[in-house]
């Protein structure tokens, strides 16, 4: 089979596939988490990510879901500790604080 016909089925196979499997799924953390390598909590942890950080989504099984850490680095935590919603600036943020200098 030549590279062209290869690249065409290749490309015709991208258009069968249902939109969310080529989209990207974000969450965001709710607390400090600290993700474990397998999807049994007591398995060893890989990683952590800090409250309010977006991560990418991977997959879910049960009450815990697939996160990147960072990089190349992959780790499962609770689903109750992510949300699909982003959160808002909370107020009194230190950019407008009272110690911010006058004008």
């Amino acid at each position: 089979m030549r590279l062209s016909s290869i690249l065409a089925a290749a490309a015709a196979a991208l258009f069968l596939l249902p939109a969310s499997a080529l989209a990207v799924d974000f969450v965001w953390t709710t607390e400090l988490v600290h993700a474990t390598r397998f999807s049994d909590a007591d398995s060893s942890e890989v990683g952590e990510v800090e409250k309010g950080k977006r991560v990418e989504l991977l997959a879910t099984d049960g009450e815990r879901v697939r996160i990147r850490v960072a990089g190349a680095k992959f780790g499962w935590v609770d689903k109750a500790k992510v949300s699909e919603t982003e959160p808002a600036a909370e107020e009194g943020d230190e950019s407008e604080g009272e110690d911010a200098p006058a004008e």
